[in-house]
């Protein structure tokens, strides 16, 4: 991986951090929206062209099309009760050191620290999905496709697969379901 790749992966995770820590919606999206910015410049940065392609079209449903399609739903998250941000800071900072010590094990040669990088944004993600679920598994989807990225060889269909970013699309489907009953339910 490159110095550059590596830096992108390391700003990433500062992302997943200022993510935990925001309360507004409408940053919080934003946020995600950078991170998978950061995610797709290093994954595109390995020089390989089934990795380029899968970046930009990481970017394209995580960076783009994920995060307006939340911002258009209309959440009405901001200010939300839960649990307080620096609260939050120590069990981060528990499962990062989890995922380093996670990689270190694996040890995938020069790829350690990146697989370090990425399963703590995927840790940091699912972390975040107990206030936000659309967001957190948006932001753990953004790590997968950093994972994806560091492991050498891995062949152009998993890669696609890792791309699309299902599981935030259904969160993100279901609470519209949910709304809408809600609304049909509602009397006059």
């Amino acid at each position: 991986m490159t110095a550059a790749a590596q830096l992108c992966g390391a700003f990433a995770l500062i992302l997943s951090f200022a993510l935990l820590c925001q309360r507004r919606l409408r940053m919080a999206v934003w946020l995600c929206a950078a991170q998978a910015l950061l995610v797709a410049l290093a994954a595109g940065l390995q020089a390989t062209l089934p990795l380029a392609l899968f970046a930009l079209a990481a970017f394209a449903l995580n960076g783009l099309a994920l995060p307006l399609a939340l911002l258009r739903a209309g959440h009405r998250a901001d200010g939300q009760p839960g649990v307080a941000p620096p609260v939050m800071v120590l069990p981060a900072l528990l499962l990062v050191a989890v995922a380093v010590a996670v990689a270190m094990r694996l040890g995938i040669g020069t790829r350690t620290a990146a697989l370090a990088v990425a399963l703590s944004i995927v840790l940091l993600g699912l972390l975040r999905s107990a206030g936000t679920p659309s967001l957190g598994l948006l932001s753990a989807q953004n790590g997968f496709i950093l994972a994806a990225g560091a492991i050498p060889g891995l062949p152009p269909l998993a890669l696609a697969v890792v791309a699309v970013p299902c599981v935030p699309a259904l969160m993100m489907a279901l609470d519209w379901l949910r709304r809408f009953d809600r609304r049909e339910a509602a009397p006059p």
